[in-house]
Formats: structure tokens, C-alpha cells, sequence
């Protein structure tokens, strides 16, 4: 019978695939695998914690689609915060300059016309 593995020793033993897992994802949305190593290692953490050691089933198995889950959600959370802060600064810009040319402060409508975006877009963002 194989031996029994605590949490701890799993997490510790996968670190390695760990570090491959992040580095797959390296260059998504600007991020580093150094930036992505926390976030998959959190991942691999909450598998080991939930993993059935009586079970027979392998390990990595289980854990990678977890871990590859956490990371495309991270990316996908922080490419939206990024995205939003852009569009914000987008729209404070244009405004600014719609608001001297114009002589009044733009509607959402205006805004968007100058930024190539939707208007429910701009009103997201403002």
C-alpha cells in the first residue's frame, strides 16, 4: 500500500509543477510567472486541503485543473480591474478635453463618441 501523505508534504513535494504551471501562464494580461506563482501555489494549498489521501486517487491529477482554474480566474479578475481603470482614466481625459473644446461638460453620449466605445460602457465607468 502506498504510503499516506499529509497536506503539507503534498504541497511541498508539488511545488516545482507549481512554478511550471505559473510560468505556462507567464505573459497573459502582463503578468510574470513570478506574479502567478502566489496565486497557483494558493491553489495547490486549497487542493491539498481538499484532496481525499484515502482515496487512491493521484494527486496531480486532481490538483492541476484546480490550480489552472485559480489562475485563469486571477487573470481574468485582473485583467477586468486593469481594464476598468483604463477606461476610467479614458473617460477623465476626455472629458477634461471635450469640456474645453466644447465650452460644457460632455454627456456620457459625447464621451463615447470621442472614445470609440459604447455609451453604457462610459456609464460603467463613470
Amino acid at each position: 500500500m502506498p504510503e499516506q501523505r499529509t497536506a503539507v508534504e503534498l504541497v511541498t513535494d508539488h511545488l516545482p509543477a507549481v512554478e511550471r504551471l505559473a510560468r505556462r501562464f507567464a505573459g497573459c494580461r502582463g503578468m510574470t510567472g513570478e506574479d502567478l506563482v502566489p496565486v497557483a501555489t494558493a491553489g495547490l494549498i486549497a487542493a491539498a486541503g481538499r484532496f481525499d489521501v484515502h482515496g487512491g486517487a493521484d494527486f496531480l491529477s486532481f490538483a492541476v485543473p484546480a490550480i489552472v482554474g485559480d489562475l485563469r480566474r486571477h487573470l481574468r479578475d485582473t485583467g477586468w480591474a486593469v481594464r476598468l481603470a483604463e477606461l476610467r482614466l479614458g473617460i477623465s481625459r476626455a472629458a477634461d478635453e471635450l469640456a474645453r473644446r466644447e465650452g460644457h461638460a460632455p454627456t456620457p453620449s459625447e464621451i463615447a463618441a470621442h472614445l470609440k466605445v459604447g455609451r453604457d460602457e462610459v456609464l460603467e465607468g463613470l
